[in-house]
């Protein structure tokens, strides 16, 4: 390389950190360098956390594979953040979520690995490795070459969008406020009502706060957000599934920060600890309120709540022996864990059990289908009961009451081995990609805009 071309390159990289990250309809008040600078603090931040919690036992045979696993999961980030893909952090918010299910299980160790053999765990952490590597090739690709860019772009009108949103919002609100009565109408109205409640509530959420970090929502419409955005965190909460809250409030806190600029530590702080000490009491809240049985009023709200952060304060002063028995209850590490599923997967296949060749994913087209219109529609969960069964993680009797979750990459090798993977990895890069392309450089209010906010909300609600 030339003289001239590096001088050329170093001024184009100036260039490029000094200019304002493009997001399509979202222009965020910083520049790539300082957005830059953030990554490498988190990436640093969570890599001292892993060292932190493992108290430096990091295991040796397994150093490889999950620093090349680590580098994986933050390298979409890092293009992202140094502004060689453009567009919404659809993929890099996909491939975050790879970080506690196998990255801190292989680092920190989980006691579903003991006993398990090195090699087997290598393995099954290797197809991982090469699932992120080809689909975060393809996705890379695919935005920087800008390809399947709209060619007509399809608009809400900016005269009518506040009250458009706020409908959405009001959706969501009247579904939380009323889910006991819409479980009533049935098995084939209540998930149709729940998927377009949740859906369009989300747009919402994340363009309301967004607005409201660059200070350009109405008086009015702020009032309503907020007393919409309190209902609904309340009904969530009060379900005892912190898991439904938490997609929400990252929503609020994610549009917020792209319009804003920057992080709002305290609320980010507070709201963490909250939540920590809500985890720290529902063993007990859920004995007494989870049969479901009783519903909570919104009137009944404080002393719901006043009871449960006062459980979750006495058990945070627990001593060793007590809170050794509430992690064998509900140990977070090993519930977030999925490589011992990938592990049991692989030992077993095919030279146990035959690939299933697509038997998990023939059920797809008829769950597209509204239940109202086919009561014999499979459940959503069917993929996960198949294998639940065939690998003997679960009893057929138990199948109803338990949930295991095998991630879309587990499915894959299970139905059709390495090639399903690989295939299942182009899938997700040109998926994802199409997407990120489609939504940039595109208004606020576009169709194409908010199918990509759509697609990371799934991300961020499902972790994958």
């Amino acid at each position: 390389m030339t003289k001239e071309e590096r001088d050329k390159r170093e001024v184009e990289k100036k260039i490029r950190l000094a200019g304002s990250p493009d997001l399509g309809g979202i222009s965020l008040p910083l520049s790539r360098g300082g957005l830059l600078r953030a990554f490498w603090i988190l990436a640093i931040g969570f890599v001292g956390a892993l060292f932190w919690d493992s108290q430096g036992k990091v295991n040796g045979e397994t150093f490889l594979v999950t620093s090349c696993l680590l580098i994986l999961c933050f390298l979409p980030s890092w293009f992202w953040a140094s502004g060689r893909v453009t567009g919404l952090p659809i993929f890099p918010i996909f491939t975050l979520g790879f970080l506690p299910t196998y990255v801190s299980p292989l680092w920190q160790g989980t006691t579903s690995l003991v006993g398990v053999n090195i090699l087997s765990i290598n393995l099954a952490a290797w197809t991982i490795a090469g699932f992120l590597a080809v689909s975060t090739l393809v996705w890379h690709q695919i935005c920087v070459r800008n390809t399947f860019l709209p060619k007509k772009i399809l608009m809400i009108e900016k005269i009518r969008s506040e009250w458009i949103l706020m409908t959405c919002i009001i959706a969501q609100l009247v579904f939380e406020v009323g889910i006991y009565f819409f479980k009533d109408l049935g098995e084939g109205i209540f998930p149709v009502i729940r998927s377009f409640a949740g859906s369009a509530g989300r747009l919402g959420l994340f363009i309301f706060s967004y607005q409201i970090g660059k200070g350009k929502l109405s008086p009015t419409y702020k009032t309503l957000f907020i007393g919409c955005v309190t209902v609904i965190l309340i009904r969530q909460i009060a379900s005892l599934l912190l898991s439904t809250a938490v997609p929400t409030i990252g929503v609020l806190f994610a549009g917020y920060m792209l319009g804003k600029g920057k992080i709002p530590w305290l609320a980010l702080v507070f709201t963490v600890s909250g939540l920590g000490i809500l985890q720290m009491g529902k063993v007990e809240m859920r004995e007494q309120y989870f049969s479901g049985e009783k519903e909570i009023s919104l009137l009944d709200s404080g002393s719901f709540f006043a009871e449960w952060i006062g459980y979750g304060l006495k058990n945070m002063g627990m001593g060793s022996s007590t809170q050794a028995k509430r992690e064998d209850v509900a140990s977070v590490k090993d519930r977030g864990s999925l490589i011992q599923l990938m592990v049991k997967v692989q030992e077993k296949t095919p030279s146990e059990l035959p690939y299933l060749e697509g038997e998990t994913y023939r059920y797809i087209p008829e769950m597209l289908i509204p239940r109202i219109f086919n009561k014999e529609k499979a459940w959503a969960h069917t993929g996960n009961i198949i294998l639940s069964i065939y690998y003997g993680v679960l009893e057929r009797e138990n199948v109803l009451s338990t949930s295991i979750a095998f991630d879309p990459v587990i499915e894959a090798y299970a139905n059709y081995g390495y090639a399903g993977v690989f295939v299942f990895a182009v899938f997700m890069g040109i998926l994802i990609g199409v997407v990120t392309n489609y939504s940039a450089r595109v208004p606020m209010l576009s169709f194409g805009f908010l199918l990509g906010v759509q697609l990371l909300a799934v991300y961020i609600v499902t972790g994958k």
